[in-house]
């Protein structure tokens, strides 16, 4: 990794630290989440929805509110960013199943946003 931002630096000149840390996250071929699971007991951190399902049945239950609140008719876009696992959606789109005007709502439109080859496979 450093050859290749060493490279970079040669050729472009100074780079920014969003540069840097792009770089050290999603290179294809260093970056830290582009080869492996991070998250859980294996990994070197996790995150909410990882620990327990509560937390995205909750962030359902705040959608539905939030969406029947609005009196707004039109469909709901989610999108996550970072999903990882695919926990968070997997937890929204199963409490979606039991609240009728939230699946609705929903009807198909989540969109999973994911740099990472090995987090997509995960995920599917």
């Amino acid at each position: 990794m450093l050859g290749v931002i060493r490279e970079l630096i040669k050729s472009k000149g100074p780079i920014t630290v969003a540069e840097y840390f792009k770089l050290a996250l999603t290179h294809p071929e260093y970056g830290y989440y582009m080869k492996k699971d991070v998250f859980g007991i294996k990994g070197d951190f996790t995150t909410s929805p990882e620990i327990s399902q509560m937390f995205g049945e909750l962030i359902a239950v705040w959608i539905a509110n939030e969406h029947a609140e609005s009196r707004d008719p039109r469909p709901l876009h989610l999108v996550e960013l970072g999903p990882g696992r695919g926990t968070l959606a997997s937890d929204v789109t199963r409490v979606a199943t039991k609240l009728p005007q939230l699946r609705s709502a929903l009807s198909g439109r989540l969109f999973l946003l994911e740099v990472s080859p090995a987090m997509r496979a995960i995920q599917r």
